[in-house]
């Protein structure tokens, strides 16, 4: 599904994809990465889970496609859709 709404948000020439999860967003030790470029994100795929590869993977096709961000955020918590598009506690990866 992840690379599904990527897809879509490349179809339509999206400025941004936001992807909720059930955690705060690409967590490293422990602490949300809040900024990623794709070449980042490429690097650090091996530590990364699965469920949060398939997010990311799909993040850099999208970002790649001329999607201009990707948002990574938790889906928990009050307001999350507001939180995220402000770039409040989540992962936002771009491509620089």
């Amino acid at each position: 599904s992840d690379r599904a709404a990527a897809f879509m948000a490349m179809g339509i020439h999206a400025d941004a994809i936001l992807f909720l999860t059930d955690v705060k967003g690409f967590l490293m030790d422990g602490k949300v990465v809040e900024k990623l470029t794709i070449e980042e994100a490429r690097g650090l795929l091996p530590k990364t889970g699965f469920g949060m590869q398939k997010k990311i993977l799909a993040g850099i096709e999208a970002v790649e496609a001329g999607v201009g961000e990707v948002i990574i955020a938790s889906g928990f918590g009050p307001e999350p859709l507001s939180n995220a598009l402000a770039h409040t506690g989540c992962t936002v990866m771009t491509r620089a």
